[in-house]
């Protein structure tokens, strides 16, 4: 029972360490599609001759426009105890609050940052839903993809992967007489380690690439030196002094 635990803990870290890598792909995506958003804004022109009340009207009229082309929900709330005019498009909703006695409008998305207009930029407003909603995501998909592909293990391979470092490692420094030490994580394994002429190396191994050539650690033992394999491993001298 003592093993499952175990294997539940590491699988649950695991999990958590992909979400997190998961998420900084995520909040780059968004920013990039944050930026050329307003990027496209700089080519509308603000609707100089129109009324607060017709640009308000405006407004609601194209995000109904939208709604039925896309086939997407659309909710419209009044609040009676204020100016307030609340539109939600989409289950994953782009949400607009209207202020009708100052013509002011917001716009706000689950994943780019809130965007204010007055009722003169209602184009403007309604530019940024229709380019919100034409946002692909099959890349990002792909990207989250890669991660698992990359790095993802089960909780008993990881620990498999652990125990066989530890022993290629003891076997390899023993016979030479070499000092290391070892730091376990869930995605890698840090091997920092002396040579027979003094250099002190720290390697960070993936436990994927390992799993998939076992021998890449004992061929880079064998010859140490500055090395980044994205993905696989990154190899640095040590400048600083440190305790083996």
């Amino acid at each position: 029972m003592k093993y499952v635990h175990g294997e539940r803990l590491i699988d649950y870290a695991i999990e958590i360490t992909l979400k997190n890598m998961i998420y900084k792909v995520e909040s780059d995506f968004w920013e990039k599609i944050d930026e050329q958003l307003i990027e496209n804004l700089k080519e509308c022109v603000p609707d100089t001759g129109v009324s607060m009340q017709q640009g308000i009207s405006n407004l609601l009229i194209n995000f109904d426009k939208i709604a039925k082309e896309r086939h997407i929900q659309k909710q419209i709330m009044e609040f009676p105890d204020s100016h307030l005019i609340k539109v939600s498009l989409g289950a994953d909703p782009i949400i607009s609050y209207i202020d009708k006695t100052k013509g002011t409008i917001s716009i706000s998305t689950p994943n780019i940052r809130t965007k204010h207009f007055d009722y003169r930029q209602w184009r403007d407003a309604i530019q940024l839903v229709k380019d919100y909603l034409n946002v692909g995501l099959s890349s990002l998909e792909k990207e989250e993809q890669l991660i698992y592909d990359k790095y993802f293990l089960n909780a008993k391979t990881t620990m498999i992967v652990i125990s066989s470092i530890k022993a290629v490692c003891r076997t390899f420094f023993q016979e030479r007489g070499c000092k290391y030490k070892i730091e376990n994580g869930v995605l890698y394994s840090i091997i920092i380690f002396g040579t027979l002429e003094n250099i002190v190396y720290r390697l960070r191994i993936s436990h994927k690439a390992f799993s998939q050539n076992p021998d890449l650690l004992k061929n880079f033992l064998d010859n140490p030196h500055e090395e980044e394999i994205p993905d696989v491993l990154i190899c640095r001298i040590l400048k600083e002094k440190i305790e083996l």
